[in-house]
C-alpha cells in the first residue's frame, strides 16, 4: 500500500494518495499498529503538500516525528526505502515556510540536514538538501546556498539519484534568476525539460510559475503568460493547489500589463482567496512584492 501511494504521488493521483494515506491510517486504529499510524502519518503529510494543505502536513508531519521518537528507528523500517525522519522532517520544513513559521522551519530542515549526515546515505542528504535550499531560497537567505545547491547537484549525479539531480538543477536555477542573471529565463525552461525525463508531474506547475517569473522580468510577456496558463491549468487538472495563489497573483501582473484591469482584479481577488484559505502568509507576501514590483495596488479587498 505504501508503494503505490507513493507512486500515486509521483504521477500526481492526488485524490489517490491522501486515501491510501487515509487508508494506512484507519489500519493504524483498527489493529492499533504504531507503524501503520507512523506510515499514515508521513504518507498523508506528504500528500497534503502539493494539494497545498499547509497546516494538516505540518500536523501530520509533527505527530510523525514526535511518534517516531518515541518508536525508535527500526519500527517502520521494512516498509520504507527512505528515512523516515528526512522525509517527514523536509516535507514539514517546506510546508511550515509557506505558514511563514520562521523557527519551525529552519528546526525540521536543520535537523533533516543532521539525520542526513549522521546517517551517511547520500539519498537522504540529497533530500535534506531539497528542503533546505528551498526554504532558504524563499525565506531570501542566499548566503552559501550557490555553493550547497552545487555540492548537491554533484552528489546526486555522483551516486545516481536522478529526480533530486533535476530537481535541484530547476532550484538552481530559479535562484539564478531571482539573482538577476542574464538568460536565466531560458536556462530555468531547459532545467524545466530535464526535470520531465522523471517522468513526474507533481511540481511541474510550481517550476513553471517560476518560469513565467523569468520570463516576465526580461520582459517577455508571451512566454510569461504561456508558462502561467499551463501552472494554472495543469494544477487544476490534478488537484494540486501548492501555490496556487501565486499563480494568480502572476496573472494579475500579467493581465495589468495587457491592459485587462478587470480580468487583473479579478485575478487579484482569486489570489487573495487562496492564500487566506490554505493560510499561506508566504504567498500573501510574495504576491505583495510582486504587485508593487509592478505598479499594481494592494488595495483590493
Amino acid at each position: 500500500m505504501h508503494g503505490q501511494q507513493s507512486y500515486d504521488l509521483q504521477l500526481s493521483k492526488l485524490q489517490e494518495t491522501q486515501k491510501r494515506g487515509d487508508e494506512m491510517l484507519s489500519l493504524a486504529e483498527q489493529f492499533d499498529d504504531d507503524a501503520w499510524r507512523l506510515i499514515g502519518y508521513r504518507s498523508r503529510g506528504i500528500a497534503n503538500f502539493p494539494l497545498g494543505n499547509y497546516e494538516q502536513c505540518v500536523s501530520d508531519l509533527v505527530s510523525g516525528i514526535d511518534l517516531l521518537g518515541r518508536l525508535g528507528d527500526s519500527v517502520a523500517e521494512d516498509m520504507v526505502a527512505d528515512d523516515l525522519y528526512v522525509a517527514m522532517q523536509s516535507y514539514g520544513a517546506m510546508a511550515a515556510v509557506y505558514l511563514e513559521e520562521a523557527d519551525l522551519t529552519r528546526s525540521l530542515y536543520q535537523s533533516a540536514t543532521q539525520r542526513a549526515v549522521q546517517i551517511r546515505q547520500p539519498y537522504s542528504r540529497a533530500f535534506a538538501s531539497v528542503a533546505r535550499n528551498y526554504c532558504r531560497m524563499l525565506q531570501g537567505e542566499y548566503d552559501g546556498l550557490e555553493q550547497d545547491f552545487i555540492d548537491h547537484i554533484d552528489l546526486s549525479e555522483k551516486n545516481e539519484i536522478p529526480y533530486f539531480y533535476f530537481t535541484l538543477r530547476v532550484f538552481f536555477a530559479h535562484y539564478k534568476a531571482l539573482r538577476g542573471e542574464p538568460d536565466a529565463a531560458q536556462n530555468l525552461s531547459d532545467a524545466i525539460e530535464g526535470y520531465r525525463l522523471t517522468k513526474s508531474i507533481v511540481y511541474q506547475p510550481t517550476f513553471k510559475h517560476w518560469e513565467g517569473l523569468a520570463w516576465l522580468a526580461q520582459g517577455n510577456l508571451e512566454k510569461a503568460r504561456e508558462a502561467n496558463v499551463w501552472s494554472i491549468d495543469a494544477a487544476v487538472e490534478y488537484g494540486m493547489y501548492h501555490m496556487f495563489a501565486e499563480y494568480y497573483g502572476l496573472k494579475a501582473v500579467l493581465d495589468h500589463k495587457g491592459n485587462k484591469p478587470d480580468e487583473a482584479q479579478q485575478a487579484m481577488l482569486t489570489a487573495k482567496k487562496w492564500a487566506s484559505d490554505q493560510n499561506a502568509a508566504l504567498c500573501s507576501k510574495l504576491n505583495t512584492q510582486l504587485w508593487e514590483n509592478y505598479g499594481i495596488s494592494n488595495s483590493v479587498s
